[in-house]
């Protein structure tokens, strides 16, 4: 069988992959049964623990990584929630959603663990909000196994929605999103490295089977 071998690298502003060394990755494009497969895993997890680079600050910790997440959905964040994680979590057991509430709706690491798989409710703006939040405890938690993490990388799973969710990302959002899924698909003691690289192959890797149609 012949293979064609891609170096893939980051996303640009504009869509495009452009030479990132912090974050750069093979791709070993195969048949259509086998599209993608991740290559050079040691390099990959070399790189991947080089980012991160965790600096503690009482009860948070804080990292590039998770600066970045805020930053790039700082218009999200800033949005009232239309759908609540806590408010998806009733749906989910048949309850009327109660509204956004600034106090029983305070994002910490308790909200998030009690309420994380109210992401699968969530529409567009809604999760766009919560992201940056399971992206910084995903982080922070890389060792650990996470019902947490388990949801986010989920949500991050196609098939996409109508209206999308996944392809509602800006080329910002996007390159922090393939960020942590690098970390935590590539870094030795990351206890979610299978279901990260299930992500990646099936939608944020260039050439990714489930994007194709959505990408051409």
């Amino acid at each position: 069988m012949t293979t064609e071998t891609t170096t893939a690298f980051w996303l640009s502003a504009s869509g495009q992959l452009r030479v990132n060394g912090a974050s750069n990755f093979q791709l070993q494009r195969t048949s259509a049964r086998s599209p993608v497969s991740l290559v050079s895993r040691s390099t990959r997890r070399a790189e991947a623990a080089e980012l991160r680079d965790v600096r503690r600050h009482g009860d948070m910790a804080s990292t590039q990584e998770s600066s970045k997440a805020f930053a790039a959905f700082a218009k999200d964040v800033q949005c009232t929630p239309v759908t609540t994680l806590r408010g998806g979590e009733a749906i989910d057991d048949y309850r009327e959603p109660e509204p956004f509430d600034p106090l029983a709706d305070a994002v910490s690491d308790a909200y998030l663990e009690a309420h994380s798989w109210g992401v699968i409710y969530l529409d567009p703006q809604s999760w766009r909000h919560y992201l940056p939040y399971l992206i910084d405890y995903a982080y922070r938690h890389i060792q650990h196994g996470s019902l947490v993490v388990d949801a986010l990388i989920g949500s991050l799973r196609p098939p996409d929605r109508d209206p999308p969710r996944l392809r509602s990302l800006t080329p910002e959002q996007e390159a922090v999103v393939v960020e942590l899924l690098d970390v935590l698909a590539f870094t030795d003691d990351s206890a979610h490295q299978d279901l990260a690289q299930q992500a990646l192959q099936e939608w944020w890797a260039p050439g990714a089977l489930y994007r194709r149609g959505y990408d051409a």
